[in-house]
């Protein structure tokens, strides 16, 4: 009875080792793969621009441009497509561009005029402000 303990004994110890290095090694490999993982999720990757990118801008008039007409000319450049308001206290125009810039006619009131010209694109709103000023010519 004593020799069928000890074979028992050695086979469990046996089997515990061989149970304990096949999760050590399964463990090493889990955490190679998660380290490959995280270094392929932390590599930067850079997406350079296929296209030229056309950004608002009002050309004219320039800011605190004083006038001695009732009406003022917005020019500038916004993308093709975009909607452009051009907002005061006077009055409202709106506009879709078929190209790439615009010419807007703009009433003016007499004194300080405060126009908000917004772009809307597909993507982005972008906003200028302009101050002219309409003073009649005696």
């Amino acid at each position: 009875m004593k020799k069928e303990t000890l074979v028992a004994v050695f086979l469990g110890i046996a089997t515990g080792v061989i149970i304990a290095l096949f999760l050590i090694i399964q463990s090493q490999n889990k955490k190679t793969e998660d380290k490959k993982l995280t270094t392929a999720l932390i590599s930067p990757t850079v997406k350079l621009p296929t296209e030229e990118v056309l950004l608002f801008a009002v050309n004219e008039p320039e800011n605190k441009f004083v006038s001695d007409k009732n009406t003022t000319t917005i020019k500038g450049k916004a993308p093709k497509g975009s909607l452009v308001v051009i907002h005061s206290a006077t009055g409202e125009k709106v506009s879709e561009l078929k190209t790439d810039s615009f010419a807007i006619d703009f009433p003016l009131s007499l004194g300080e005029n405060v126009i908000k010209v917004t772009a809307y694109s597909n993507k982005d709103t972008e906003e200028k402000t302009l101050t002219v000023y309409y003073i009649e010519n005696e």
